[in-house]
């Protein structure tokens, strides 16, 4: 997918979501039972990941507390080759997230806080209020309510709708969504879709689903980070809705590590790779994981637990 077919996606998107409402989830409520357990904690004396490389370039460097929850998570920007982007995030007496500030630096070293979500946990739904902040001089410039569906285990099911919405101002068609199907704490299959029909334009249609296989004896130690911090699960698998997605790693997220990944797109036949891993003889997790057929190869660093 080009990068101007992206941002058309993602500007036809963005034109619509600003005359949609601000929720749409009737088919996506899940009710919770009773009160939200707490997420897993890493083992004593195990290993926690502290930075993920992709072929060779880096992706994401973790910052960890000493509760061992990731604190701070920095994005490499590769076109600058410098780690422009981070995100401090801050947790509940339960375990789970409750506020992430968002941190870049543009061009002329400027950089500040440029957004502030706030997360409100509920059975089945988690709300996210958000304050925008100008980078110049950290004024506030707007601000937004964002909700997630979440399944009776509080793991997120969908970001976007998934009904179809019919406008009239714009007149067109908008469908978008990102919907993540677990069984028990593996992410079985993500499908990113979204289909913008204005009138008197083409159709836009962008689809990428994954189907995925994993290996319930060996455990993947960025699970317990991402289990009570959905937005940071959401960061590591590339899934930013609704903006244009160059790569998704769902994978990243389960509880087990993945042994298959078949990848399907509207633009080609589906895509399967089997899972090779090289160990790390210190943590005794993965060194590397190579999907051969989609031509990702991922690398960790570790550091262990306090």
């Amino acid at each position: 997918m080009s990068l101007q077919y992206k941002y058309l996606m993602y500007y036809c998107t963005l034109l619509l979501l600003i005359f949609s409402p601000a929720c749409q989830c009737k088919k996506d409520a899940v009710v919770s039972p009773g009160e939200i357990p707490p997420p897993p904690v890493p083992p004593a004396n195990d290993y926690l990941v502290t930075a993920i490389f992709v072929n060779g370039i880096p992706k994401d460097s973790l910052i960890y507390n000493k509760k061992n929850q990731v604190t701070e998570r920095w994005e490499f920007h590769s076109y600058y080759r410098l780690w422009l982007s981070h995100t401090v995030y801050r947790y509940n007496s339960n375990g789970y997230v409750k506020e992430a500030e968002y941190y870049n630096e543009v061009a002329y070293n400027v950089k500040g806080r440029t957004q502030k979500d706030s997360l409100v946990w509920a059975p089945g739904l988690l709300t996210i209020y958000t304050t925008f902040y100008r980078l110049q001089d950290g004024a506030v410039s707007g601000s937004d309510v964002s909700k997630l569906a979440l399944n009776n285990n509080n793991q997120v099911i969908t970001a976007g709708t998934r009904d179809t919405i019919i406008y009239t101002i714009v007149k067109g068609k908008f469908l978008s969504y990102i919907g993540y199907e677990f069984t028990g704490n593996d992410i079985r299959e993500l499908m990113d879709m979204t289909y913008v029909a204005i009138e008197n334009s083409v159709p836009v249609t962008n689809i990428q689903h994954f189907k995925m296989d994993y290996d319930e004896g060996r455990l993947n130690p960025l699970y317990p980070a991402v289990a009570g911090n959905p937005l940071l699960l959401r960061a590591l698998a590339g899934d930013v809705y609704p903006l244009p997605r160059n790569e998704l790693y769902p994978y990243l997220c389960s509880k087990h590590y993945v042994t298959q990944v078949q990848k399907i797109t509207e633009s080609g036949p589906p895509v399967s790779s089997v899972a090779v891993y090289t160990k790390d003889e210190t943590s005794r997790y993965a060194s590397t994981q190579t999907l051969g057929n989609h031509g990702i190869t991922i690398s960790y660093h570790y550091r262990k637990a306090d």
